[in-house]
């Protein structure tokens, strides 16, 4: 094995012509280390149309030899860019080999063959040869790796195709130049801000095209300081399922303010509608940007509270920091819609709260308040207060009691300080909010939580507040508020000391059955 070693080593290094076509024969032999040398021989010359023969000879080539000659690029990529400009019978191989093997010296003369030639196939190979060859270098450039020395004039010849595409009518070039540039190159800044046809015809190409860079480049407009109205049409129209995955990863888990405009301004994307249905379509570290798109963007603010506790039951990087953010900033429901979904949600009717999505809304939500995040559940606190104590108070008087009890439940078990408030409603200066306060401690059944305020009431309160108080102490089960009971029955006669002779035996009543 050494002897042959040697023997290559001399076909390597000799200046007879004559060795290149030995070693091109070898490229046929059935031993695989044979090839190997051979080929490695050949590689090695420097002083003859080895690359020109290696070139014509390339059915010899075997994929596992490819890692090899791509690490000689440059010892071939001077023979591939003469086969190209002598339009011979192997052009189509020839392209065929620039393109496998990253040759961006071909580019110019692939961008002439994709818009003049008269072969169709031939235009259609070299142009597919272009996005292939093209599109690493605009993705680097995207990603702050730019390439300058390569990509600078590559960009500026595919700019010219752009401009002659009235002549040469290849659509696929657009889509090169397209994939070639980053959002700050001022070739594509001056078509978008000239307008025109143009304009049109990147418009067409970033709206329909399913080429990744070009779909990068799209989404990735949402970081710039403004979005250009044509742009923004793009972005808004796009349904499909590549563009929304990489619009999320460009909104990421921490969008910046410029983001959060550019979405607001935006509008919901087409590829981002369908709520809480979206959540399993999208993989899990996609799921935070989902909150913050629809934060932004979505008006249907159910919809987007509905999608807020999916994204939290299903989870994913960022999501409960997103989610608490959301509901820090999302609109807050009415009252009257609260009020709806609680009578359900009270009633514990599990089928009639999965029918109804404002009680399953409110159900989940009322889960979540058990969640370890402080953030999270001051989100929902905030969410949820047109059913706090406060503000629903006013809504108590108006309704039944047993209307007023069923939502008491539920008003407990989304206000921590429930109790406070009513205790502090009981003592307010203006009649009409005792009242209500008194209606709310009976319908929350923390009468008995209550036993200086109701004595107070009792004892020094107007008339209607204490008739009031006797009503619904005849629901508490205290020791306190029956001593209160028992103690106003001893007044002189009076409508207080009648509602609490009523109060008396409606307790007792309840106690003998």
């Amino acid at each position: 094995m050494q002897g042959i070693s040697s023997t290559f080593e001399t076909l390597a290094t000799t200046r007879n012509e004559s060795a290149a076509g030995v070693l091109i024969d070898a490229l046929s032999d059935a031993d695989q280390g044979t090839r190997e040398l051979a080929l490695a021989a050949l590689l090695s010359r420097t002083n003859d149309d080895s690359p020109a023969r290696l070139l014509a000879n390339w059915d010899k080539i075997q994929p596992q030899d490819l890692v090899h000659i791509r690490g000689k690029r440059n010892w071939i990529s001077k023979a591939v860019v003469q086969s190209l400009k002598s339009h011979d019978d192997s052009l189509g191989q020839t392209i065929e080999v620039a393109k496998v093997l990253g040759i961006n010296e071909a580019i110019p003369d692939l961008i002439q063959l994709a818009e003049s030639c008269a072969n169709h196939s031939i235009r259609q190979q070299a142009s597919l040869a272009v996005t292939t060859l093209v599109a690493p270098l605009g993705r680097d450039a995207r990603n702050d790796h730019p390439q300058g020395t390569v990509r600078d004039p590559i960009l500026a010849r595919l700019s010219d195709s752009v401009q002659r595409f009235s002549m040469h009518r290849n659509a696929l070039l657009i889509e090169a130049f397209l994939l070639t540039a980053t959002w700050g190159d001022s070739a594509l800044r001056q078509i978008i801000n000239d307008g025109g046809p143009m304009l049109d015809l990147i418009c067409k190409s970033l709206a329909q095209s399913q080429t990744s860079g070009v779909i990068e480049l799209l989404a990735g407009f949402i970081h710039r300081k403004s979005l250009p109205p044509r742009i923004m049409e793009q972005m808004r129209s796009r349904s499909d399922a590549a563009f929304r995955d990489e619009l999320l990863r460009c909104v990421g888990t921490d969008p910046s303010q410029k983001v959060i405009r550019n979405l607001r301004d935006m509008k919901m994307p087409q590829s981002c509608r369908g709520g809480e249905t979206l959540i399993c379509e999208v993989a899990p570290d996609r799921r935070a940007a989902i909150v913050h798109l629809y934060i932004a963007a979505n008006d249907n603010n159910l919809e987007t509270l509905h999608l807020i506790t999916a994204v939290v039951h299903q989870g994913g990087p960022g999501c409960v920091t997103a989610a608490a953010l959301g509901l820090a900033r999302c609109g807050i429901p009415t009252c009257e819609l609260w009020m709806q979904a609680a009578v359900l949600i009270a009633d514990g009717d599990a089928e009639a709260i999965a029918s109804n999505e404002n009680a399953k809304l409110l159900n989940d939500l009322i889960e979540l308040l058990d969640h370890d995040e402080p953030a999270l559940v001051r989100g929902i606190q905030r969410v949820l207060s047109p059913l706090h104590t406060d503000a629903i108070l006013p809504q108590f008087e108006t309704l039944r009691l047993r209307s007023r009890r069923r939502l008491g439940r539920v008003v407990m078990m989304v206000d921590p300080n429930a109790v406070e408030r009513v205790r502090d409603a009981l003592r307010h200066p203006v009649l009409t909010r005792r009242l209500q306060a008194i209606a709310m401690a009976d319908a929350l059944a923390i009468v008995d939580l209550l036993p200086d305020s109701f004595t107070r009431i009792s004892k020094e309160d107007h008339q209607e507040a204490r008739m009031k108080a006797a009503a619904a102490m005849a629901d508490a089960r205290g020791n306190e508020t029956l001593k209160l009971l028992q103690d106003m029955v001893q007044m002189p006669e009076s409508p207080v000391r009648d509602a609490a002779v009523a109060a008396l035996q409606q307790r007792q009543s309840a106690r003998s059955r």
